[in-house]
């Protein structure tokens, strides 16, 4: 970046608005993708060792669900049910998540719409919001598979499943999602905190530089009047007109 050189606001400029455009959409994605993995019974799963048909048995955050999902136990209405603490706080953290992203969404929408001129505290807002979804998703991941030492888990995957132990069972793709949206979450924070304040605050420091560069100008023409005038260059016209 130029020294000195005014940069223009983002809603002006054609480069930050394609950035601003890519940020909602992407931030938009991960509110989906967290829906996705909240509903989804799909963070791991195991052969059900009882049933002749060798089908899957898969669990999500508050439900377990056959491969069909014709089959399935578990719901929001029987949160107490849940099959483990650690998997209760999970739940609470991806919703945690998913509404904090929301909110960010609808705070930019709000400032784009109606506040242009003070659109940096909607980026740092934002940037807040995806760094605590980010926060949330991050503890979900690494406290989920300490829910995998229930009796109901270990009928599934067997006797050596445990704490950080899977036994006979696999990591399903819902729960790599969300690792997926933990990165992506810190990302969106970077971008709008780094990439997008940044400019605006340079901005204001440019204008302040130009201020102390008009200021400094003008306090050198009075002293150097002021010296032309001791000097007797400057004579008083007595002339009468």
């Amino acid at each position: 970046m130029a020294r000195g050189r005014v940069m223009k606001p983002w809603y002006q400029s054609k480069t930050l608005t394609i950035l601003v455009v890519l940020w909602a959409l992407f931030t938009a994605c991960l509110g989906i993708m967290i829906v996705v993995i909240f509903v989804q019974p799909h963070w791991m799963s195991g052969k059900n060792p009882t049933s002749t048909s060798s089908t899957n048995v898969n669990f999500g955050l508050y439900r377990n669900c056959s491969d069909n999902l014709n089959d399935c136990s578990g719901s929001l209405n029987e949160f107490n049910n849940i099959y483990s603490v650690a998997w209760q706080a999970c739940t609470v953290f991806v919703a945690l998540s998913f509404t904090s992203t929301f909110i960010s969404v609808a705070m930019m929408l709000l400032y784009w719409l109606c506040c242009f001129e003070s659109s940096g505290i909607g980026f740092r807002s934002s940037s807040g919001l995806q760094a605590f979804a980010g926060l949330c998703m991050l503890i979900t991941c690494l406290i989920y598979p300490v829910g995998w030492d229930t009796p109901e888990v270990q009928a599934i995957c067997g006797s050596d499943a445990g704490v950080y132990k899977i036994g006979n069972c696999k990591v399903n793709w819902a729960y790599w999602i969300a690792v997926i949206c933990m990165a992506d979450a810190f990302v969106l924070s970077y971008l709008s905190l780094m990439f997008i304040e940044r400019e605006i605050g340079t901005n204001v420091n440019v204008t302040s530089r130009n201020s102390k560069r008009t200021s400094g100008t003008s306090t050198d023409d009075d002293f150097r009047g002021r010296r032309m005038a001791s000097n007797g260059y400057y004579n008083q016209d007595t002339t009468t007109l």
